[in-house]
């Protein structure tokens, strides 16, 4: 909302289907992916960890930042 993005705007950007959008949106994927997680974060421009609400930067100094904590469990 905040963008005025849609969600056919977000899957089109990132190349996932509205339904996976929606899905992530709603918090029903448990184990988000992480080319997902980059797609989304990119286009949003917001930190990975502030879209699965374990930080509170909703900015990134990098849009991927691979030092963030979920992303550098999933890397380990």
């Amino acid at each position: 909302k905040e963008l005025d993005m849609t969600l056919d705007e977000i899957a089109n950007a990132t190349n996932v289907a509205r339904s996976t959008i929606q899905r992530y949106e709603n918090g029903l994927i448990e184990r988000p992916k992480v080319p997902v997680l980059h797609a989304i974060s990119n286009v949003l421009g917001v930190n990975p960890d502030w879209l699965l609400c374990i930080s509170d930067q909703k900015e990134s100094e990098d849009a991927w930042n691979w030092g963030s904590s979920y992303l550098k469990q999933l890397r380990e």
